[in-house]
């Protein structure tokens, strides 16, 4: 009976390991095309905690589905010209900003028709595809929006950066009251591997390179000229997922000065790669 028993509680035990430790298929997705990014984000306040959503991206639209798993499109929005210029860039403020408790939404725009390229930024409600704040002049160059609490009096202020693309280059910082009471602001993008326009443009003689990757690998990040020549390798390693910062100075890889004109930034990471336009001016 002893024996039985042992023979017995054994065979339980390498049961419910085996159990415990078996991957079951949960979901699969439909096929979407390889130029489009998928995935989930967090989209409704729900208490304390975010719903999760299933996103589409591609080049000339934004869908939210109805669900994590086997929902349907039931917000969407269609990207302008100048947004599909700037490669599709939507993202997550991470924030309700009108009581609905549904995050809102940042979406870039990039004009190069003028001698000056610049960006504008949209504060977009999905819900009704309303714009909630937008910045956009020709004779400025807007940064993208952060979120903090700058005078600690409890509300959550939207701080930009406006850069003069006509007289210099001067720039100065403007800041919105969002109306939203302090909570954790989560950075949550909508799209893994990102290249942003640089910082200032035009240029001179410094700007900054952002760039956002989803996993740890090497990266490579390269300046060329007009010709499509290397100038300058200013990655070349093995990063974290995240984003960062780079800065060129304008100068090649022997470290001498580079003429003013219009150069290129790469980012190169596995299968993906991107690539922008800048302009350094002396």
């Amino acid at each position: 009976m002893k024996v039985s028993r042992i023979f017995f509680l054994i065979f339980f035990i390498l049961t419910k390991t085996h159990l415990f430790g078996q991957l079951t298929l949960e979901y699969q997705s439909q096929d979407f095309p390889y130029y489009s990014t998928s995935g989930w984000f967090p989209f409704k306040k729900i208490g304390s905690n975010w719903e999760y959503r299933f996103y589409y991206v591609d080049s000339t639209k934004f869908q939210v589905y109805s669900a994590p798993y086997n929902g349907y499109v039931q917000y969407q929005y269609n990207f302008t010209q100048p947004e599909i210029t700037a490669g599709g860039q939507i993202y997550s403020l991470g924030i309700d900003l009108t009581g609905d408790n549904i995050v809102e939404f940042y979406v870039i725009s990039q004009y190069t028709t003028s001698s000056y390229p610049r960006q504008s930024i949209k504060i977009l409600n999905i819900i009704n595809n309303s714009i909630l704040l937008e910045l956009n002049s020709p004779n400025y160059y807007y940064s993208i929006p952060a979120i903090y609490d700058i005078d600690n009096d409890g509300t959550l202020e939207m701080i930009f950066v406006e850069y003069d693309i006509i007289n210099a280059w001067r720039y100065r910082l403007i800041v919105y009251n969002t109306n939203v009471g302090t909570t954790i602001v989560q950075d949550n993008p909508i799209i893994g591997f990102d290249l942003k326009q640089n910082y200032p443009n035009p240029f001179n003689p410094n700007t900054t390179i952002e760039f956002k990757i989803p996993t740890n690998s090497n990266v490579r990040l390269e300046i060329l000229n007009a010709n499509g020549q290397l100038v300058k390798t200013l990655v070349n390693n093995e990063l974290n997922p995240g984003i960062h910062k780079v800065e060129w100075n304008g100068t090649d890889n022997f470290n001498n000065k580079v003429s003013s004109g219009v150069y290129f930034y790469r980012l190169i990471q596995n299968e993906n790669e991107s690539s922008r336009k800048m302009i350094l001016l002396k």
